[in-house]
């Protein structure tokens, strides 16, 4: 299956290829972060508050990433926002 970019701009991208694992991309170097199945629909309904904490049990490295790159947890919390309501949408047309 081809890769399906769920989210993209210049600093953030999250993509699928199966739906069940998810690729989280940061920053001009790529860095690459396997969000694994569940995962993107777990932080899509997580409240802005709550989002550092889940991310650092998820990988710590990720908001270590973020700082370096200069981007706000408050501007991955939309790009994961957006991502899951594009894989909602996606689901549902698919159903129909």
């Amino acid at each position: 299956m081809e890769e399906i970019i769920l989210y993209g701009d210049e600093q953030l991208r999250i993509s699928t290829r199966s739906l069940e694992d998810h690729y989280l991309s940061i920053g001009d170097k790529g860095r690459i972060y396997i969000l694994q199945n569940g995962i993107l629909n777990e932080l899509g309904r997580t409240q802005r508050g709550r989002l550092e904490g889940k991310l650092n049990t998820i990988d710590p490295q990720i908001l270590f990433v973020l700082g370096e790159e200069g981007i706000s947890v408050d501007g991955l919390h939309v790009a994961i926002s957006q991502a899951f309501l594009e894989q909602e949408r996606m689901f549902y047309e698919h159903q129909r």
